[in-house]
């Protein structure tokens, strides 16, 4: 199957548009979309966008809460509409939610943090994240026959901050609006966009997982897990050390839990579903020609 990987070799770069793949690879587009299809049908190939968003103005911070009296679909809305992604623990009291923020708007999330712990409703602490990676399994490494790797070796995509960049202040809703559809739809033909020349360098990569996982294994270690760690999915560094997601299925749970621990500080078991996993778009609605962040209120209705 050397189309599959020479497609997909090509796609971490260039996104999923049959179109544009087409023209780098040789392969015509009916066959490109053919050889996508059946890597989704056959071994669960997903794809996704990655946005830079902290070249858009918007920074993250990680928030873990604990001893909630939250209900459940007020933990997955924390926040919200800034949320980036929410995770809960199968089994206890424990989940965080990836926030945006601009300014001076951490220390405004850690006064609401403050009032909730204050009035016994959540015990909940924000992390700055200075740097994000995330880990895609290089295509030369999968046995295509049966969807399996071979070996381990992944493709490194950090959060890249210092590349030329628009300037914010000339993005306009349509751009915004443009980047959320394309992160919901890798499949866009995004150079029919007017302004994707202007824009193009937000985008920082997609990436592409092979398999599907009933679980999600959130590492909080002092020190960065090792590349050779089996299914990385993304890190995030923090003033407080590494959140790091690991994806799992049914089989390899217990084996990949034991080897976590021996790096943690603590880990979540997250299963891969909506009710304890979500993950949002950039927050197109708040954005008026500038990011204009809501007024932060918390309820438990």
């Amino acid at each position: 199957m050397k189309e599959a990987e020479a497609i997909l070799t090509k796609l971490v770069k260039l996104g999923a548009n049959s179109y544009i793949l087409s023209k780098v690879t040789g392969l015509p587009s009916n066959r490109v979309r053919s050889v996508i299809n059946n890597l989704m049908s056959m071994y669960g190939l997903s794809i996704a966008t990655l946005i830079t968003t902290e070249n858009l103005g918007l920074r993250k911070a990680i928030v873990l809460c604990n001893k909630s009296k939250l209900k459940m679909e007020t933990r997955k809305r924390l926040l919200f509409p800034i949320v980036h992604l929410f995770r809960h623990d199968v089994e206890r009291d424990y989940f965080f939610v990836v926030a945006y923020f601009v300014d001076d708007g951490l220390s405004r999330l850690r006064k609401v943090l403050e009032e909730l712990k204050n009035n016994g409703i959540a015990e909940c602490e924000a992390f700055e994240i200075s740097r994000i990676k995330r880990f895609i399994v290089n295509p030369s490494c999968i046995d295509f026959k049966s969807g399996n790797k071979i070996y381990e070796d992944k493709i490194v995509i950090a959060n890249d901050t210092n590349k030329r960049i628009p300037d914010v202040s000339k993005l306009t809703k349509a751009d915004i609006d443009f980047l959320a559809a394309l992160q919901h739809n890798p499949f866009i033909n995004y150079l029919l966009y007017s302004r994707w020349r202007f824009i193009k360098s937000l985008v920082s990569g997609f990436f592409f997982r092979l398999g599907k996982f009933s679980f999600i294994i959130d590492v909080i270690s002092d020190k960065e897990l090792p590349l050779s760690f089996p299914n990385l999915a993304w890190s995030a560094e923090t003033e407080k050390g590494y959140l790091t997601e690991v994806l799992v299925d049914d089989d390899n749970l217990d084996k990949i839990v034991k080897m976590a621990k021996a790096y943690s500080r603590d880990i979540l078991i997250v299963p891969a579903t909506a009710s304890y996993a979500e993950g949002y778009s950039i927050p197109y609605e708040i954005f008026k020609g500038q990011w204009q962040f809501p007024k932060i209120i918390i309820t438990n209705s």
